[in-house]
C-alpha cells in the first residue's frame, strides 16, 4: 500500500486515491502524541503553498516529494539541501469542457460583438491582487480599433470595479460579466487572457487558458511563467512594455494563431489522465 500526504485535495489527489493500492495518511491526532503514538509519514508528500511548521518533519521523512513549479523546488532543495532526484515537479491538471463555434456565435450577438473583434479576458478571485488595476491600465493604452475587453467577477467585484471605472470613458469596449455560470466559455472564445497578479503561486487559470488556444501574458515572478514563452512573460505586473506586445500581436493574426496552437500544445501535456501517469511512474520507483 502507497501512502500519500498533500496540502491541498487537488483533481490529481482525489483520482490517485480511487486507486484502491494509494491511501492518504490519517490526521496525526492529540490523543496519539499524549501516548506516543509512532507518527506515520507519506511515501510520496505533495507540496505547495508556502512552508509551515508541520511541512519540515514529512518533507524529510517522504521518500519523495511531488511539487508543482521549479520554482518551488528549487526553494526546497536550497533550504533543505535535498537530493534534486527526490524533488518531482508536476503541473498543476488542466481540465477543460467542450465547446461548439454557435456557442461562440451565441454570445457574440447577445454582446453584440463582430467576427472581426479580438476578445481580451481578465478574472481572478482576488481583483487586486491578480491586477485588475493593471488591466484597467492595460485597457487604456492598447490602440488596436477591432479590440473587446471581457472582465468576470462576482457581483460585488464588478459593482466596485464599474464606480471605479466611471470617470473613464471606456464605451463598449469593455464588457462585465457578473457571477457569469460559464467562466470556460470565455476562455474558449478569448483571444488573450492577460493576468498581470502580484501573487507567485501556480496560477492555474494561464493553463486553461492555453488549452483553450489563447495567448497568455503573465509576470515572471508567478511560477505560471515557466509554461509560457518570453514573449509572453511580463518582467513586472506593471510592465509597461506588455501593450505594446499585446498591440503588435493583435496586428498580426498569424502571429496570434501560432501562440495560440503552440500554447494548446504545451497545455495538453498536463490534462489530467497524463498527470496521473506521471505520478504512477513515480510510484513504481518508490
Amino acid at each position: 500500500m502507497i501512502k500519500i500526504d498533500y496540502k491541498i485535495e487537488t483533481k490529481l489527489i482525489k483520482r490517485l486515491l480511487e486507486n484502491e493500492n494509494i491511501t492518504k495518511i490519517k490526521k496525526r491526532k492529540l490523543s496519539h502524541k499524549l501516548i506516543f503514538k509512532k507518527q506515520e509519514f507519506a511515501d510520496i508528500y505533495f507540496f505547495s503553498g508556502n512552508l509551515q511548521k508541520d511541512d519540515e518533519k514529512k518533507l524529510y521523512k517522504a521518500k519523495r516529494i511531488v511539487v508543482n513549479s521549479n520554482r518551488i523546488k528549487n526553494k526546497l532543495i536550497e533550504k533543505f539541501d535535498f537530493d534534486k532526484t527526490k524533488i518531482e515537479v508536476i503541473y498543476p491538471s488542466v481540465s477543460i469542457k467542450n465547446f461548439e463555434e454557435k456557442q461562440k456565435n451565441e454570445f457574440f450577438e447577445k454582446y453584440q460583438i463582430s467576427n472581426e473583434h479580438k476578445i481580451i479576458f481578465f478574472t481572478a478571485k482576488d481583483f487586486k491582487k491578480s491586477g485588475i488595476k493593471e488591466f484597467i491600465e492595460l485597457i487604456k493604452k492598447i490602440n488596436y480599433k477591432y479590440t473587446k475587453f471581457i472582465i468576470a467577477g462576482t457581483k460585488r467585484q464588478i459593482s466596485n470595479l464599474k464606480l471605479l471605472n466611471s470617470k473613464y470613458d471606456f464605451g463598449n469596449k469593455v464588457i462585465y460579466l457578473e457571477d457569469f455560470g460559464n467562466i470556460d466559455l470565455l476562455f474558449y472564445i478569448c483571444d488573450i487572457f492577460v493576468l498581470p497578479t502580484q501573487q507567485k503561486s501556480f496560477a492555474t487559470s494561464i493553463l486553461k487558458a492555453m488549452y483553450y488556444k489563447s495567448a497568455v501574458f503573465i509576470p515572471r515572478t508567478n511560477s505560471a511563467s515557466e509554461v509560457v514563452d518570453i514573449f509572453a512573460t511580463m518582467n513586472r505586473y506593471d510592465d509597461g512594455s506588455t501593450p505594446f506586445k499585446i498591440d503588435a500581436l493583435l496586428g498580426r493574426n498569424e502571429d496570434l494563431i501560432l501562440i495560440k496552437n503552440d500554447n494548446f500544445n504545451v497545455a495538453k501535456e498536463f490534462n489530467l489522465s497524463n498527470n496521473y501517469s506521471k505520478v504512477m511512474a513515480i510510484l513504481q520507483n518508490v
